[in-house]
């Protein structure tokens, strides 16, 4: 096991930097295939000659109206979690963990724990402003549908609105992959604080 200073604990200083940093933390292969595997088929959907345009532009504007509200309450539960994992962790536990390097990452195992509830909360922020966006500009006689009635061809416009809604779509499927991954952190870092109490009474 290798150690870190203790600064190491603080160089990252924006949310842009955690979250770019989290990207080095090793993801499981199932997050992976559940995100791809759900973006071809909703590109496979979208291009199928029954999807009609008017159907798939009802279809994504209902997919941001509720993924809006929803994202948001995960964002509260995912801020909860990680509330709940630094409430109950010792301080000497959180110490050891910033002294002992992960060796997927080279980061060290606290900042693995916090990095990946602190990563995903920055991509569903991300994931929120555009569903915001979706719900403001999308509306029928919003910015993005005049420009887009006005300015484009059929083809355009059919082109415009199959990338909305696989883009509100797969937004959808990477927020229920970012709840698996709380709930699994969440239980993660309750059992470490039990064993941790277990182990050092």
């Amino acid at each position: 096991m290798t150690t870190k200073p203790p600064e190491d604990i603080t160089s990252d200083i924006s949310l842009y930097a955690i979250w770019r940093e989290s990207l080095r933390v090793k993801k499981p292969i199932s997050n992976r295939l559940a995100r791809a595997g759900g973006l071809l088929a909703l590109i496979a959907y979208a291009a199928l000659p029954w999807s009609h345009t008017d159907s798939l532009i009802q279809t994504t504007r209902q997919l941001a109206s509720i993924g809006l509200p929803a994202i948001l309450g995960l964002l509260g539960f995912l801020l909860a979690g990680y509330t709940v994992f630094v409430s109950i962790a010792q301080k000497d536990m959180l110490v050891a963990m910033s002294s002992v390097t992960e060796k997927h990452s080279g980061l060290s195992w606290l900042k693995v724990s916090m990095y990946t509830f602190v990563g995903t909360l920055a991509e569903l922020l991300v994931i929120a402003c555009v569903m915001l966006a979706a719900v403001i500009l999308g509306q029928p006689r919003g910015l993005l549908s005049v420009v887009v009635n006005g300015a484009c061809s059929k083809i355009g416009r059919e082109i415009v609105v199959c990338i909305g809604f696989v883009v509100c779509g797969y937004a959808f499927i990477h927020t229920l992959v970012a709840l698996k991954i709380t709930i699994r952190n969440v239980h993660h870092g309750i059992a470490a604080a039990i064993r941790w109490n277990a182990e050092n009474p």
